[in-house]
């Protein structure tokens, strides 16, 4: 699982350095990734699951999710600044502008993966920790400001 983790963000950083022309531009991107970790652990922590198999599924999962949302706010930004506006005003209006569908798509990955996380029914146990997984990384989490 270590391996396609690892495949998975090489692949996956390979893909961002050809769709923005850049080395450093995807950079951003994949900072984000190990910020959800912190949410996957406290919420593993604090319902008691372990870090096995069908969690580290919902790591990958999470992965993906997390790299699209900031996909979303860093191509805004970009294009903003490539018309003229700075920095720190194209980040605040990418910001503004794609919180509404992060927040949907969060909200609703996270409504479908709370009957998972439950754990009601045959086979519940067995993908929990992968649903609990997603659900902890999915949370609101620190930010970095510098991109």
């Amino acid at each position: 699982m270590l391996t396609a983790l690892v495949l998975g963000i090489g692949v996956m950083y390979l893909v961002l350095v050809m769709q923005f022309g850049s080395f450093t531009a995807p950079l951003p991107v994949m900072l984000s990734l190990p910020l959800s970790l912190i949410g996957v652990v406290l919420a593993l922590l604090v319902t008691g699951g372990t870090l096995n198999l069908m969690s580290l599924i919902g790591v990958i999962m999470l992965m993906g999710l997390v790299a699209k949302n900031a996909i979303l706010l860093l191509d805004c930004a970009r294009r903003e600044e490539a018309q003229g506006v700075n920095r720190e005003e194209a980040l605040m209006h990418a910001g503004r502008m794609r919180l509404r569908p992060i927040l949907m798509t969060t909200f609703a990955l996270v409504a479908g993966m709370v009957p998972v996380a439950i754990g009601l029914g045959e086979g519940g146990e067995f993908y929990r920790p992968m649903a609990v997984a997603i659900i902890g990384g999915s949370l609101p989490r620190p930010r970095s400001r510098c991109w």
